[in-house]
């Protein structure tokens, strides 16, 4: 399946893999054997759900996505959005059965959880289409950048390299959140990977995708701390997200 891919590519790809598996296994029996936690089944149901729905369902979605008569850049970010909706829902409900569930409550998270990452997600939909509309990238490297972009966002790396007592947690939850952040995106590559684009060396193209996310995410991170400190109850609590 992976048979045009370079072997670099092939092989860091099998590497990847493996490490998922490996930490899909000591995750799933920490959640089993030692600390039921609502919260770390997210990173099986989401890329099992929707990796599973994308695989079975890839052509007719591709061609419908294809033919909806719509600016690129809105079907583009309008995916991204819908994507991040439909995860926050999951999101939402995994940690509102950490604490109970109660209806009316519920509601009211996952409306708290599409508040905020509406707005965290921004940056990330904005700055890619920016650059991945303008600069050939393939499927699996626009997928593979927003993985490890992911690892950036949930401060992952950080806690791997700089706070001793989580550096296990992160090398497990890496590779599950690099497939939960490029699933994310996955149908959104589907409506610009057959238009023409600029081929640009891996030198300049993979540096400027992450500096158009970072800059495109400025003002959506500083309006989210500013109003998440006036107007806090629109947000999930921060027991929650910190």
């Amino acid at each position: 399946m992976f048979s045009d891919l370079s072997k670099n590519m092939r092989r860091r790809l099998y590497v990847l893999i493996g490490w998922t598996a490996l930490s899909a296994f000591f995750l799933a029996g920490y959640l089993l054997f030692v600390e039921w936690v609502w919260q770390g089944w997210y990173y099986f149901i989401w890329p099992v759900l929707s990796g599973g729905i994308i695989w079975r369902y890839h052509f007719p979605m591709r061609s419908t996505l294809l033919a909806l008569p719509w600016p690129v850049v809105l079907k583009y970010v309008g995916l991204v959005y819908v994507m991040v909706m439909a995860e926050e829902v999951l999101a939402a409900s995994l940690n509102h059965l950490s604490e109970g569930f109660y209806f009316p409550l519920y509601i009211q998270r996952i409306g708290q959880f599409w508040a905020l990452n509406l707005l965290a997600f921004s940056g990330m939909a904005w700055g890619t289409y920016f650059v991945f509309s303008r600069v050939y990238f393939s499927r699996i490297e626009m997928f593979c950048v927003l993985g490890m972009f992911g690892q950036v966002s949930e401060h992952l790396v950080y806690r791997l390299l700089f706070v001793p007592d989580e550096r296990i947690a992160a090398f497990v939850l890496m590779p599950l959140n690099f497939w939960v952040y490029g699933l994310i995106f996955l149908p959104a590559f589907f409506v610009l990977e057959d238009n023409p684009r600029k081929r640009m060396r891996v030198l300049w193209r993979y540096p400027i995708v992450f500096f158009a996310i970072v800059i495109c995410s400025v003002p959506f991170i500083v309006f989210l701390d500013w109003s998440r400190g006036i107007v806090s109850e629109i947000y999930p609590p921060r027991a929650f997200i910190p």
